[in-house]
């Protein structure tokens, strides 16, 4: 028990300090995004607010992007191991993580079919 213990709590210490490396929040504040088609009419906008003003817009990305992982957490804790119907989830079951699965889907791709996965 006492390495599952130490185990949990290193996996929610990793998420805390991911949760503070947001290289994000840290463009808002210096208005300084990337350099990329997707971020040009956020860095526009940027460029119109003053110092405080980023540093407010800041303050809410992080406090969404925090929020966001423990709505995942909380998700995650009913569905860890089973569904609701108690059947047990595979693990990585296409090769790749389900962060990966997540992304894929929001962006429109299918599941791939039963003989693609590994």
């Amino acid at each position: 028990m006492k390495n599952s213990t130490t185990a949990y709590q290193k996996f929610i210490d990793l998420l805390v300090a991911h949760s503070s490396d947001t290289v994000i929040v840290e463009g808002i504040k210096s208005a300084k995004l990337p350099d990329t088609d997707h971020f040009a009419k956020y860095a526009e906008l940027l460029k119109t607010m003053t110092q405080e003003q980023r540093g407010a817009m800041a303050e809410l990305v992080q406090q969404r992007f925090v929020a966001g992982m423990q709505n995942t957490l909380l998700f995650l804790d009913k569905y860890r191991l089973t569904n609701e119907e108690g059947v047990e989830l595979p693990h990585c079951p296409y090769g790749w993580e389900m962060h990966s699965d997540f992304i894929g889907r929001i962006e429109g791709e299918d599941w791939p079919n039963e003989n693609e996965g590994l």
